[in-house]
């Protein structure tokens, strides 16, 4: 279901509740509760065709339920725009009771605002499948066994020059537990010292995963105090 992005009071539509606040959108279906909402870093960096300034959106889920949820969302752009900026796929995460977890990330123009953002969230893999859509339930979990204080690894001209930033990575979990093996970035900070440092931090860490083989995705963050 696709909702615009415009101030809603309340709406029920083919039986979802859906309130919007400045704090985001409450929805309400499949007997479970979550807020929706789009946010967007202060990061810049270049994007798009031509190059241009951009930042990350995020589309972020917010579990007001007693129940750890599957969720699904994507993010769609006015199209056709001026610097080739496509729909994001849809991305299915788990969110764990009461809490906050970023499902899908874009990188889009400053200037360029969400057309529209779509959610939708079940009790944990129970999540109806997409119409039309192959969508393999995410059932897989990875933790932390052997951490790194990210202070540790942050690059000395970055804290200078006061920057900060977030770097997503993709990588293979062999053996649990083992260290992270074909470690691919698949979100920039927009820095480069800054994503080398992620790469450091993360190559030094060890996970437990219920998938050893599988591919796994963490988000390592650098934020001055």
């Amino acid at each position: 279901m696709k909702i615009a992005t415009s101030a809603l009071g309340l709406l029920l539509l083919a039986g979802m509740a859906i309130a919007q606040s400045p704090q985001g959108r409450e929805r309400e279906a499949n007997s479970v509760r979550w807020i929706e909402r789009v946010e967007r870093t202060g990061n810049e960096w270049q994007c798009g065709s031509p190059k241009t300034s951009c930042s990350t959106l995020q589309l972020v889920i917010e579990n007001k339920s007693k129940e750890e949820l599957s969720c699904r969302g994507s993010i769609r752009f006015p199209q056709p725009n001026a610097n080739a900026i496509a729909d994001t796929k849809e991305k299915k995460e788990q969110v764990e009771a009461r809490g906050t977890k970023v499902i899908v990330y874009a990188m889009a123009p400053t200037g360029l605002q969400p057309a529209s953002f779509e959610t939708d969230c079940a009790p944990a893999g129970k999540l109806p499948q997409s119409p039309g859509t192959a969508i393999r339930d995410v059932t897989c979990r990875h933790a932390v066994v052997q951490g790194v204080k990210i202070e540790d690894y942050y690059p000395p001209d970055a804290k200078a020059e006061k920057r900060e930033g977030n770097v997503l990575f993709e990588f293979t979990i062999a053996e649990s537990p083992g260290s992270p093996t074909d470690i691919k970035v698949r979100q920039s900070s927009g820095f480069a010292d800054l994503d080398a440092a992620g790469l450091r931090a993360i190559r030094a860490m060890k996970f437990d995963t219920t998938c050893p083989g599988d591919r796994s995705k963490f988000l390592i963050s650098f934020r001055l105090n």
